[in-house]
């Protein structure tokens, strides 16, 4: 007979000894041949041996299988029958299941030498062991993303996961390189020709990776590398589990670039509970002029001077806050330190406790601003008038429990994590890992019920190690089924998370801090509104919804929006620049106000900025204080009198206090001294000002005008009283007053003038005698010479009645220097007058040479009484007038 297909001559039974030969000779495998009426009719040994190690579960003995129908394998032979009826849709596949064991099967169809179907020949396997290894790659292919490469770093396989995560489909990457999901410029760095090299020689690789997907679209992954051995043990394959990581990874990296920010702009320092240093940055380094060695492991009292170290109010302070700091409460104030090198500086502090995964305070941080500078300034107006985070990672930690929850078996990676040997754990109960509460909970009976109903479980969960301690693990929990579709085990895939939880913990916790002590938002690197914190809202007036997605711009004024300043401001920010100072902002309302802030670019993982975050603090008060100040003060130093202040600038209301009392002060001295010197002018002479209603310096400047004014008067009132003697005719009187300066000349110049006076009057007395001698003699010129002699007398008189209106010119001295010029000039005239009459006396009794020529000497006498009077006049009139400005002064 042939076989119908292929026309080779097929068996037949009338040939047993040729089909035992060929069966025998054929490899391994389970053969059986019916007939076409489905009656075995030969096993091969293989086959028998099989059958026996299975007998268990047949229906009957091994050795009584040749003879049966192939119906007494299966549940419903008529399928079974229904899908061998048509020979001709042979060869079939399948599979059955005997008792607890899975059979494949493939049935062909055989021909006798007529082409005539004459039975099945079919070959079979026990493939329940493969099923479960199946099932269990199937829970991984469910859970993670998975792909298969061969030795060529071919992809051969790759799950949906994988595809979603990649964003490609099969057809786009069955056969790309492995090389084709990393980034160009890493495809030649050596650590991953190394990572082959290593694979190649069956060592596992783990760890976390930068990877590209379809688009360029890049993301983190933490992957394992499996190297899959052949029957010889050697790698054929390898196999890759990745987690997406991504978020994870900006998350950490926006809390380190906050924390980074906040650090680059503000000193941080770090303490144990105890007030221990335990960190402290760079610009509190720079602040206290310690090295961070000097700093760690010594407590924070070292920051504060001896004296105030030992103050029983410092320890009642400090007991007080710490106190406060345990119990997980903040902590603000001002305070002043000491650095180094004892240079003392004001700090304005904000302590924040940080918490373990129990909330309990495990540290503190504290951010300060130096506001030394702020503070002295205050101080002068007032006398003239403030974990970094890394992730770490370990390999992927396995488990296995059956559905009661008991241990079946764990990796060493899943050991090493709890701390425990596998004997420790073999046969004990999930329960172990839970705590006492959780493992009584509604919730723990849920979590098993999951699995027990064939579900999928996966998350972060906390569980317990040897020690009591809490480790925290990123995980899936798998159930595995049976041949009947019911788990049978769960497979649980974990990740060592507890330092990622903690170091969040320690980030969220300082960010939290940092947004109750200060204004908080943040920025797309296009400027527009992401979130902002209530403190940021309250400054400004908004609410969130009123800004978020609103472009930073509304909150400066339409000026500056459109300058060419307002775009550096931002491209500086897009470049990665941090920008810090004093900023005018414009808040709901149109209300003005002031911020000291700093815009912080976060970076990405490939260093790019991606958002702004601004830290800001509400300093409208501090600004409006110091420009108001900027007291009034600038008008006062320019001779202006501004009113008074009298807004509110709450803490700084003080300052403003002292320049309105500065004010009052001016005024008051302005008043007196405009008062004496209209008094000086007025001639009342004798008014003083009351110097008690003054305080300090200003007190001394109107007793100095008192008592310069009383310097000046006293010669002044001698002056006048030896005056209106020598008006009566007194010319014995003098000035007997002790002066010094000019004074003292002024006193010496009148006496000698008086003497001068009394000495040319005496000659013209004489002069006078001898005229009227000459007269008699000389009859012919006796009228002439009477006429001079009584013209004479007439500027005589006239003299003395100079002499009188330069008394009464003294006593008016303060009411103006002009007027006492107009009347000393008017002396100059009346001097010059005599001095004509004089001459032409002379003139008219040349014939008597003698008299003429004493009447000569008497003229010229009486001209240097009245210049020295003009002296007089004009020295007293500078004295004066000097004593006037000195006053005014």
């Amino acid at each position: 007979m042939k076989n119908k297909k292929s026309g080779a001559a097929a068996p037949t039974m009338e040939q047993p000894h040729f089909l035992k030969q060929i069966f025998e000779m054929l490899p391994p495998s389970n053969l059986i041949y019916a007939d076409k009426d489905l009656i075995i009719r030969y096993v091969n040994q293989t086959s028998l041996n099989t059958f026996k190690k299975i007998e268990n579960l047949l229906p009957c003995k091994a050795s009584e299988v040749v003879g049966k129908c192939i119906d007494i394998f299966h549940k419903d032979p008529a399928r079974v029958r229904q899908m061998l009826a048509n020979p001709r849709s042979l060869p079939h596949h399948g599979s059955f299941e005997l008792g607890t064991e899975k059979i494949a099967i493939t049935a062909h169809a055989v021909y006798d030498e007529k082409g005539d179907h004459a039975g099945y020949m079919a070959s079979w396997a026990i493939v329940t062991e493969q099923d479960r290894l199946q099932q269990g790659m199937d829970a991984i292919y469910r859970s993670r993303p998975c792909v298969e490469y061969n030795l060529a770093g071919n992809v051969v396989r790759a799950n949906d996961l994988f595809l979603q995560l990649m964003g490609y489909t099969f057809e786009e990457v069955q056969g790309k390189h492995h090389d084709s999901f990393l980034l160009e410029r890493d495809r030649n760095l050596p650590e991953n020709k190394a990572l082959w090299e290593k694979l190649m020689a069956s060592t596992p690789q783990h760890g976390e990776f930068r990877r590209v997907g379809k688009g360029n679209k890049e993301f983190w992954v933490a992957t394992n590398y499996y190297p899959i051995p052949d029957h010889a043990r050697r790698v054929y394959r390898v196999m890759q589990f990745l987690t997406d990581i991504t978020a994870r990874k900006l998350r950490d990296a926006d809390y380190e670039g906050q924390i980074g920010a906040i650090s680059s702009a503000q000193p941080v320092s770090e303490y144990d509970m105890n007030g221990i240093v335990l960190h402290a940055n760079e610009n509190f380094e720079k602040l206290f002029g310690y090295s961070h060695a000097e700093m760690i492991g010594q407590h924070i009292s070292m920051f504060v001077d001896a004296a105030t170290r030992q103050s029983p109010e410092y320890k009642a302070q400090q007991q007080t806050m710490w106190e406060k700091l345990k119990r997980g409460e903040h902590a603000y104030g001002e305070a002043k330190r000491a650095t180094k090198q004892g240079k003392e500086i004001w700090i304005e502090y904000s302590y924040h406790p940080i918490l373990d995964l129990d909330g309990k305070p495990c540290k503190i941080v504290n951010y300060m601003k130096d506001i030394t500078e702020q503070k002295a300034t205050m101080n002068e107006l007032n006398a003239n008038f403030v974990g970094q985070i890394k992730a770490i990672r370990k390999s992927q930690a396995v488990i296995e429990f059956n559905m009661e929850g008991v241990v079946l078996d764990a990796n060493e990676n899943f050991l090493d994590v709890l701390g425990y040997t596998l004997d420790e754990i073999k046969g004990k109960n999930h329960a172990m890992f839970v705590d006492e509460g959780y493992r009584r909970s509604p919730e723990y009976k849920e979590f098993w019920a999951k699995l027990s109903r064939g579900e999928y479980v996966g998350g972060e969960f906390r569980r317990i190690g040897k020690s009591g301690n809490d480790i925290w693990i990123q995980a899936s929990y798998n159930p595995i089924m049976d041949l009947n579709g019911k788990p049978f085990k769960v497979v649980k895939y974990a990740t060592d998370v507890t330092a990622q939880k903690l170091s969040n913990a320690d980030f969220s916790g300082q960010i939290a801090a940092i947004g109750k002590s200060q204004a908080v938002i943040e920025f797309n690197m296009d400027g527009t509104v992401r979130v902002a914190n209530e403190n940021f809202l309250k400054t400004l007036g908004y609410t969130l919804d009123e800004i978020k997605g609103k472009h930073h711009g509304m909150f400066v004024d339409e000026g500056y929006r459109h300058s060419t300043e307002y775009k550096e401001f931002w491209a500086k920010l897009n470049q990665g620049e941090y920008v810090a100072g004093e900023f005018r902002r414009i808040g709901k309302g149109g209300k003005e106000v002031w911020i000291q802030a700093s815009y912080n670019p976060i970076l990405d993982l490939n260093g790019k900025p991606f958002k702004v975050v601004k830290y800001a603090s509400d300093i409208t008060q501090q600004k409006s204080a110091v420009n108001a100040i900027a007291g009034h003060i600038d008008k006062i130093s320019r001779g202006e009198i501004p009113q008074k202040m009298t807004a509110d600038y709450g803490e700084f209301n003080l300052v403003r206090d002292n320049v309105n009392t500065c004010i009052d002060n001016v005024k008051s001295l302005v008043a007196d001294t405009a008062t004496l010197a209209i008094a000086a002018v007025e001639g009342r002479l004798s008014t003083r000002a009351d110097a008690s209603k003054h305080g300090g310096d200003y007190r001394k400047i109107i007793e100095g005008i008192n008592e310069t004014l009383d310097a000046v008067i006293a010669p002044l009132h001698d002056v006048s009283k030896v005056l209106d003697k020598v008006a009566a005719g007194d010319m014995t009187v003098r000035m007997e007053g002790n002066y010094a300066g000019d004074f003292k000349a002024l006193c010496e110049a009148l006496n000698k003038t008086v003497h001068q006076m009394h000495a040319a009057l005496q000659m013209i007395a004489s002069n006078t005698n001898s005229v009227a001698s000459a007269a008699e003699e000389l009859s012919a010129t006796s009228q002439q010479i009477t006429a001079n002699s009584e013209e004479t007398t007439a500027q005589a008189k006239t003299v003395a009645e100079a002499g009188t209106q330069v008394n009464t010119n003294l006593q008016t001295l303060s009411s103006g220097a002009e007027e006492m010029n107009s009347t000393i000039g008017e002396i100059a005239k009346n001097a010059t007058e005599a001095a004509k009459v004089a001459t032409e006396a002379v003139t008219a009794a040349e014939s008597t040479n003698q008299t003429v020529g004493k009447l000569g000497e008497s003229s010229a006498e009486i001209g240097k009484v009245i210049e020295v009077i003009t002296s007089i006049a004009q020295q007293t009139n500078l004295l004066a007038l000097n004593a006037t400005i000195e006053a005014a002064r």
